[in-house]
């Protein structure tokens, strides 16, 4: 009698959205690496500007999206929380929606402008485009509003 072997192999994928809140944003598969898009924003953390003049003083600091995973991320938005974010601002001409192939980067340019003295907070925002809809990473801005004399480092 003879016998016949067969072999039958199945491929099972399985994709975790991927949302630490603190650094990336995108789609991670478990135990194969990255698969699908993944956003990394630089630098992890608050985006501190330190102490600034209050009348018309600037300070700048610089937001990186990188594109780490293994298809093309699409940034739909970038903006700053509204209700708190009063006295930090952006380049109005930003290339939106953004299409970000595997490896690139984009900078966006942040200047915090106080227009009175103490602290200022608040949040800028990217929206991402995801599989189900869109998704949101946040990081929080902090800047001194300084009497003209004293508008560097600690405002003393």
């Amino acid at each position: 009698m003879r016998r016949l072997l067969v072999t039958v192999s199945v491929t099972v994928s399985v994709t975790v959205l991927l949302i630490t809140g603190c650094d990336e944003v995108g789609l991670d598969s478990l135990g194969s690496g990255l698969m699908g898009p993944i956003l990394e924003v630089a630098p992890e953390g608050e985006i501190a500007f330190g102490g600034t003049a209050f009348d018309g003083g600037s300070s700048s600091k610089v937001l990186e999206l990188l594109s780490t995973g293994d298809e093309d991320l699409f940034v739909l938005d970038v903006y700053f929380d509204d209700e708190t974010s009063y006295a930090f601002k952006m380049n109005d001409d930003l290339p939106l929606p953004l299409k970000l192939p595997p490896g690139k980067v984009f900078p966006v340019d942040l200047f915090f402008e106080p227009d009175s003295i103490g602290s200022h907070n608040g949040w800028v925002v990217v929206t991402v485009k995801a599989e189900d809809g869109t998704r949101d990473l946040s990081r929080r801005v902090l800047g001194q509003g300084c009497d003209p004399e004293y508008a560097e480092g600690d405002c003393s």
